[in-house]
C-alpha cells in the first residue's frame, strides 16, 4: 500500500511538472536588429545606436539595446547607455520599455512598424508623468 501511495505521488508530481509551461519564455520565433536615431523637439539627433528584438509567440517582445549619446543634450532620459528591453506587437503598432528593471525613469519608444522601419515617439516618463518626448525612427539592418 506504502508503495502503491509512493507511485501515485510520483506520478502526480511529475504530471504536475510537465503540464507547467511558461509560454513568455519560450524561445523566440523571429529576430530583428534595428539601426536606431532619436531627436529632441526641434529635430536635433540626441541618441544613436541599435537593438535588437526578438518576436515571441504570445506577441511579447524581448531584447537588447546599445545607443550612444549624440551632443550635449539633457533632460532625454535613460536612453543613453545599454540594457535589456521588453515590449509588445499588435498588428503594425509596437511598443519598447528600454527600462523594465525600473518603475519610474523610463524610456519608452511607441510607433508604427512598416515592413523594415520602426518609427514614432520615445517618451520619458517619471512619476510625474511624460517628463520629455521626440521622435525616433529604426531602421531594420
Amino acid at each position: 500500500m506504502k508503495t502503491l501511495i509512493i507511485s501515485i505521488s510520483g506520478l502526480l508530481a511529475i504530471s504536475i511538472f510537465s503540464s507547467c509551461n511558461d509560454n513568455g519564455s519560450s524561445s523566440p520565433s523571429t529576430s530583428d536588429t534595428y539601426l536606431y536615431k532619436s531627436y529632441d523637439s526641434t529635430g536635433s539627433l540626441i541618441a544613436e545606436g541599435e537593438f535588437t528584438v526578438n518576436h515571441h509567440e504570445s506577441g511579447e517582445l524581448t531584447g537588447r539595446w546599445n545607443f550612444q549619446q549624440r551632443g550635449s543634450h539633457s533632460n532625454c532620459g535613460p536612453q543613453f547607455g545599454s540594457g535589456n528591453l521588453v515590449g509588445g506587437i499588435d498588428e503594425d503598432i509596437m511598443w519598447i520599455n528600454l527600462n523594465p528593471q525600473m518603475a519610474d525613469n523610463n524610456c519608452y519608444l511607441y510607433g508604427n512598424r512598416n515592413r523594415n522601419m520602426f518609427s514614432g515617439e520615445w517618451r520619458w516618463t517619471t512619476f510625474s508623468g511624460i517628463t520629455n518626448k521626440g521622435p525616433f525612427t529604426a531602421t531594420m539592418k
